[in-house]
């Protein structure tokens, strides 16, 4: 397993629950100040 190969092998929708995820992090954090 090379890591360029990982890489180009992280799916669109790996990047997409990775991005909701950080969104709603995001927002718990803000909703806790």
């Amino acid at each position: 397993y090379m890591m360029g190969e990982g890489m180009g092998n992280m799916t669109l929708e790996e990047l997409q629950s990775l991005e909701k995820h950080l969104q709603l992090w995001i927002c718990h954090v803000r909703s806790m100040k």
